[in-house]
């Protein structure tokens, strides 16, 4: 379990890292696509290669939108709700 309420923060991070890493995938199947040719890409070929990065551009910003609102969400809700409170918080704030 995640410690004083730190899942909203890690949805946020988890946005970030999956954009990143979705954009590492989309620029090593754009590079892959080109450096596999040996002759240019025709304009259908190029159009073609362009709305696939779009449609895959679109989900991943889509999924990145969702995990970062759920992120704040979290932030703004879970601080209203009262922290249940156990002996072993109470020890570690004697020992302080």
């Amino acid at each position: 379990m995640l410690k004083n309420y730190q899942v909203g923060i890690w949805c946020k991070r988890a946005a970030w890292i999956q954009l990143v890493l979705h954009l590492v995938y989309m620029i090593i199947q754009f590079s892959l696509v080109l450096v596999g040719r040996i002759s240019p890409l025709s304009s259908a070929e190029l159009w073609s290669e362009v709305q696939i990065l779009i449609s895959t551009a679109s989900t991943t910003l889509f999924d990145f939108f969702i995990l970062y609102a759920a992120g704040v969400a979290v932030e703004h809700l879970v601080p209203s709700i009262p922290s249940v409170r156990t002996d072993e918080d109470d020890e570690d704030e004697m020992s302080d």
